[in-house]
């Protein structure tokens, strides 16, 4: 399995990186930064060529945000590659899973997706009150 990040500026690259500071260098990661000069034409020129590059190849596309550019860009490489598993709004939990799940298939990617999803919580809804500390004058 193979992966490619795609972000508005530096963000996959960001969260790549950040990836691997925990998990070690991910080989199996390509990594796409959307600029303000990109289209979405030149946007799946990019998408594909870094697919030609490991034909044969089972791949997800993780993309920041549902509707932008790099979603977009990648919405059109389905119509001629719809074995490619599209995803969109990664985070970096989410890339860490991944990451640790390689041999995972599109349906079990699917189904963990599914499962946690709501996983990005509010803190203050579960905050639990602080015990103040005592002062002492010395």
């Amino acid at each position: 399995m193979r992966f490619l990040v795609i972000s508005h500026g530096r963000m996959a690259q960001g969260t790549v990186i950040s990836a691997e500071m925990i998990l070690g260098k991910q080989s199996q990661v390509s990594v796409l930064s959307v600029t303000v000069d990109s289209t979405i034409q030149s946007t799946l020129s990019e998408i594909k060529e870094t697919v030609s590059h490991f034909e044969g190849e089972e791949w997800v596309i993780l993309t920041d945000i549902l509707g932008g550019t790099p979603f977009n860009a990648s919405y059109r490489f389905l119509e001629e590659h719809p074995d490619v598993l599209l995803v969109a709004g990664f985070n970096l939990p989410l890339l860490l899973e991944l990451f640790m799940r390689v041999d995972a298939s599109h349906d079990e990617i699917k189904q963990y997706i599914n499962t946690h999803k709501d996983a990005v919580i509010s803190v203050v809804e579960y905050q639990v009150p602080m015990e103040q500390e005592e002062e002492f004058d010395l």
